[in-house]
């Protein structure tokens, strides 16, 4: 199949089926969860064969708008291929699970065919801006992301923090997507840059380059939840586990880390701008790991395991190891979808997210134990599951370019394994804390999260065809060897094998010799314990400033549309300002 066809249908057909099925449950409701799985398989296969048809010349044009001499590109290459392939895939997975996971939330009153069209116009929407060349479709893509994610994280609207959290993920997002606006806009006013591939070709003395190259990565960091933007993203776990594990691994926080990589050619040249990528990644490597030791609430643990995940991307890419960050991001796709799926399952069947009220799951859930124990050391980095291949890439890649980052980032590495061991013992081992007459999910659950727990496993032996297909298509990456890794492992040369056996010391040292007190609730008089833990769930004041920012945004909503909105919540009054504001940045820019 033409490979320019291929990807229209990877884009349009999600986007598609979110118009079909609101159609189709009119008809019958019944038909909803069929018709959106449907939607979503095709549009994984499509994706997946657009990685079996990748070539050296990466960009295809056709025609959008003749009248105005505009034209939807499309860029096919490994990175875009492979970032529309996780959304397309993982989706697909997550759709299938939703089938069941959601049915309480139709029991409860809330409408399914909603869920599902706004989950295949998300899957579309990231499709689309992995494979835009055009800037202002991407941008389009890039906005319809942001909206999905809203929709999403505040589903169950009736839950005032659930209203919050989707309020404050589009209001931080935003006001870090203003500089995308601004990049585009000074792209095309001063240079008459409209694709990524001229921008790419551009000279480096373009003088829109730096704050195009700023601008970029504003958005970047806001839509990946970087420092300083990190706070929004443990608050979106209001949103169903299903949807979170589409954020978290396939779609929204993905698209940052992309539009860095995209634009690196392009923008390495201009001045702190490595350093900037390289810091900020090291940064929310910290901060998200020494979170996620803080938390109790096993999905904002894993939330804060994606803040740090994120980070050791951006590292990867700041330290021009471009392959590294590209095979973690699939990497942290495949077993931050396991963990997110089973925890999903867990809670579920413990009818909590407090890791406290668990315990002792792995007797009655013993497939979904096994399952988010292997999700678990993968995201520690340990051998040979495929966390360790990509997390050794990076530290590999980051010692090149900077020994301090190098060293904060194996601490890190460290801590990933604690927090990871520690939530999958609360949950699953010890003892049984509360969850009685627990019992094993569905068989559409557990059957995604035995595929991909098998994935995990396995997806180490990509290294080598993934690292082939980037050179072929993009010959500025680095050449990755799985042969070569093993080797270096093998002689404990590898940067990852003495973190790795530190962990597993602590591990022993906690589970075994301290079990009874590393089951034990913190102590609620613990004055600096608490102190500690309410600055990381606030993001040290930076949670306290954004909650400022989205108030800001509804009092600008009302404010600027003169309405009254004494009966209105603050759901309408945050979402006008947020696009009223947006249409004046952008038509200001563009006057």
């Amino acid at each position: 199949m033409d490979v320019g066809l291929l990807s229209l249908l990877a884009i349009f057909v999600p986007i598609l089926g979110s118009a079909a099925v609101p159609l189709v449950a009119a008809a019958s409701r019944r038909a909803a969860g069929p018709t959106a799985v449907a939607f979503a398989a095709a549009t994984g296969v499509f994706t997946t064969l657009l990685l079996f048809d990748l070539r050296p010349a990466p960009v295809i044009a056709s025609s959008w708008i003749p009248t105005l001499g505009l034209s939807f590109d499309v860029r096919v290459d490994a990175l875009s291929a492979s970032v529309a392939a996780i959304a397309g895939i993982l989706g697909a997975l997550v759709v299938l699970y939703s089938t069941a996971y959601m049915r309480h939330a139709a029991v409860e009153g809330y409408s399914l065919p909603r869920y599902y069209a706004y989950i295949l116009l998300f899957i579309g929407a990231m499709v689309g801006l992995a494979l835009a060349d055009s800037l202002l479709a991407f941008l389009i893509f890039w906005e319809t992301v942001g909206l999905c994610s809203f929709l999403l994280i505040s589903f169950y609207h009736r839950d005032p923090k659930a209203r919050r959290a989707g309020i404050k993920a589009l209001a931080v997002t935003q006001a870090g997507g203003i500089g995308l606006v601004v990049a585009v806009v000074a792209l095309w006013s001063q240079h008459g840059i409209t694709t990524f591939s001229a921008l790419l070709a551009a000279s480096p003395a373009a003088a829109a380059l730096p704050l195009a190259a700023f601008g970029v990565l504003a958005a970047a960091f806001a839509k990946s939840a970087q420092f300083p933007f990190h706070p929004w993203l443990p608050d979106a776990m209001e949103a169903p586990t299903t949807v979170s594990a589409l954020i978290h691994a396939a779609t929204m926080v993905n698209a940052g880390v992309y539009l860095v990589a995209r634009t690196l050619p392009a923008f390495s040249g201009v001045p702190l701008w490595l350093e900037t990528v390289l810091w900020v990644g090291v940064a929310s490597a910290l901060l998200g790991a020494v979170g996620a030791l803080a938390e109790r609430d096993l999905k904002r643990v894993l939330a804060y395991s994606t803040i740090s995940q994120l980070g050791f991307m951006f590292a990867a890419v700041g330290a021009g190891a471009m392959f590294a960050g590209s095979f973690h991001l699939l990497s942290q796709a495949l077993f931050k979808a396991l963990l997110f799926l089973a925890a999903g399952a867990v809670i579920q069947a413990a009818g909590s997210r407090d890791l406290f009220k668990m315990g002792g799951l792995g007797a009655t859930m013993r497939l979904t134990s096994v399952s988010f124990l292997i999700g678990a050391i993968s995201m520690a980095g340990i051998p040979p599951l495929v966390g360790f291949w990509s997390k050794d890439l990076v530290l590999e890649g980051v010692l090149h370019a900077s020994a301090p980052a190098f060293l904060v980032l194996a601490g890190v590495a460290l801590l990933t394994a604690v927090y990871a061991l520690r939530a999958w013992w609360l949950a699953f081992a010890g003892s049984a804390r509360g969850a009685a007459g627990a019992h094993e999910a569905p068989l559409p659950m557990v059957s995604v999260v035995a595929v991909l727990a098998g994935a995990t496993l396995l997806a180490g032996v990509l290294l080598e065809p993934m690292s082939a297909a980037f050179v072929r298509t993009l010959p500025a990456y680095e050449v990755a060897s799985l042969t070569l890794a093993v080797a270096l492992t093998a002689m404990l040369t590898s940067s990852t094998v003495g973190v790795t056996l530190a962990v597993a010391g602590v591990a022993a040292y906690l589970l075994v010799v301290h079990r009874a007190r590393f089951e034990r609730e913190p102590a609620p008089d613990a004055a600096l314990a608490r102190g500690l833990t309410r600055a990381l769930r606030s993001g040290f004041g930076l949670g306290a400033f954004f909650d400022i920012l989205v108030d800001g945004f509804a009092r600008l909503g009302r404010a600027m549309l003169r309405l009254d909105t004494r009966d209105l919540n603050l759901n309408s009054g945050a979402v006008l300002g947020t696009l009223a504001l947006l249409v004046v940045v952008f038509s200001s820019g563009v006057i």
